[in-house]
């Protein structure tokens, strides 16, 4: 009778243990930084070098991405204390490919989705701290479409950021070509002219979808454990150059945006990117279509980052 027993005992355990093989329990503590997760996924930011004489404008060029003209005495510490000598300038181009506006803020501004035509950050430092601008620093950004009914955005780019329109459609930027001194020599620039402000941030040049496009709603839905904490969810409107991020509220693997206005076509991406911790990574994508009565429905696949760097550069 005992090893009858015995051996029921140790199918249940086998069977329990058999079962436990295939659930996925996530860390309910580990939560995902999209800047850092992003970051790791595409690599457009760069940092460079200058010498900034408080005698004299310094100009940085960078051939074909920008050129700074940074006035003397323009740098300074927190404290308001003008800087001179080595610094350091963080250029993070976002606009090359569809996949790298992922590392913006979410493109949204009063629910309208920005059609980007050029959105990059900008960052000055000396010994590792930020620095402020005291004076009005230029930047031209070389860009092939200047033409348009463009504005002007700026976020401070951290995870609750907002896009804020920084001037009027008629004044919010300048488009032509330049002639910028530099050296023994001119540089030439097509493309726009933009006034820093007084903090490093995000900077965007773009417009917003055709008048009359009316205010929809997308909605996801993940397997269970997928949620804000780990995931981040974007949906990408087809002839639109934009990123909008979805939230989800808690431990709920459901997302969604609503009352966007993103222009009359429907169609668009929906992508999902997960970090679990311990090197667990899932990638999600698929087709839909906003205004839909039904949640959709997406289950990610687990892939290594490289793997997802791939399937980022495809869209």
């Amino acid at each position: 009778m005992n090893r009858f027993l015995l051996l029921i005992l140790v199918l249940t355990s086998l069977h329990s243990c058999h079962k436990d093989e295939v659930i996925f329990i996530p860390d309910q503590n580990y939560v995902i930084s999209r800047e850092t997760m992003i970051a790791s996924l595409t690599d457009t930011a760069r940092f460079y070098e200058i010498t900034v004489n408080n005698s004299e404008t310094t100009t940085l060029f960078i051939p074909d991405v920008a050129v700074f003209e940074i006035p003397s005495g323009a740098l300074a510490s927190e404290n308001g204390s003008t800087v001179s000598g080595q610094v350091k300038v963080l250029f993070d181009d976002a606009s090359g490919h569809k996949s790298d506006l992922l590392k913006a803020p979410s493109l949204l501004y009063n629910d309208d989705a920005i059609d980007v035509n050029k959105v990059f950050r900008v960052r000055f430092e000396k010994d590792n701290k930020p620095l402020v601008l005291k004076q009005q620093v230029q930047a031209y950004i070389p860009a092939k479409d200047v033409q348009g009914d463009f504005r002007l955005f700026y976020s401070p780019g951290d995870e609750v950021s907002t896009w804020q329109q920084l001037k009027s459609p008629a004044d919010g930027y300048h488009s032509q070509k330049w002639e910028i001194i530099y050296k023994d020599g001119m540089i030439t620039v097509t493309g726009f002219k933009i006034t820093l402000s007084s903090q490093g941030g995000w900077y965007c040049i773009g417009n917003f979808a055709e008048n009359g496009s009316a205010s929809t709603t997308v909605r996801v839905s993940l397997p269970s454990g997928f949620n804000s904490s780990n995931t981040l969810v974007f949906w990408l409107p087809t002839g639109l150059n934009t990123a909008v991020r979805m939230f989800g509220e808690g431990n709920s693997s459901d997302f969604g945006i609503s009352g966007l206005r993103s222009g009359q076509n429907s169609e668009g991406k929906i992508i999902t990117i997960s970090d679990f911790g311990g090197d667990k990574y899932y990638f999600g994508i698929r087709n839909a279509v906003k205004v839909s009565e039904d949640v959709v429905t997406l289950t990610p696949t687990q892939h290594k980052l490289s793997e997802i760097r791939d399937l980022l550069r495809s869209l």
